[in-house]
């Protein structure tokens, strides 16, 4: 395997292990990590993505690791069901910054492929953020409508926005 090294910072750049466990910029939240992996770089960061695989190139600069693909050969998540993908994902990153201390200032990791990753970065010291992306669309919508029918209201006016307030019930 080839290794990629994270290169030396410059004076005050953060340098980032990004882990996603999906295909980066497949669509959805696969978007939205491409997303914020091409923001990191652009905000100045030192960034190294270890997605599981790759839809759509990122910015030159970046880094990029795959766990689940090795040039053109991608083990198909359907061929060894989604929570192994995310597994081994987890694995395979989790053992990659065994090798990269000293060279990763904070890990961004998402939830389903971050268990051991998050515990190796414990026990080494590397700060994490794990990413808490909100309800699919659909459950939201579950979600509104039995708040609605609680409250006794029809539906929400086309147009308006919903903010809820926890109230700790």
């Amino acid at each position: 395997m080839i290794q990629v090294p994270m290169r030396p910072p410059a004076e005050n750049e953060i340098r980032v292990l990004y882990s996603f466990p999906h295909k980066l910029g497949g669509g959805r939240i696969c978007t939205t990590a491409w997303q914020q992996v091409n923001g990191l770089a652009a905000a100045g960061a030192n960034v190294l993505v270890c997605p599981g695989a790759v839809a759509v190139a990122v910015s030159p600069g970046i880094r990029v690791r795959p766990t689940l693909a090795w040039g053109r050969f991608r083990i198909p998540y359907k061929l060894i069901g989604s929570m192994r993908a995310f597994a081994l994902h987890d694995f395979i990153v989790s053992r990659r910054i065994e090798k990269l201390v000293g060279q990763i200032d904070i890990i961004h990791a998402w939830p389903l492929g971050s268990l051991r990753t998050l515990k190796v970065a414990a026990r080494l010291g590397i700060p994490t953020v794990l990413e808490r992306p909100n309800a699919n669309t659909r459950s939201f919508y579950e979600v509104v409508q039995k708040e609605c029918d609680r409250l006794g209201v029809d539906r929400i006016p086309p147009g308006k926005s919903i903010l809820f307030v926890g109230t700790g019930r």
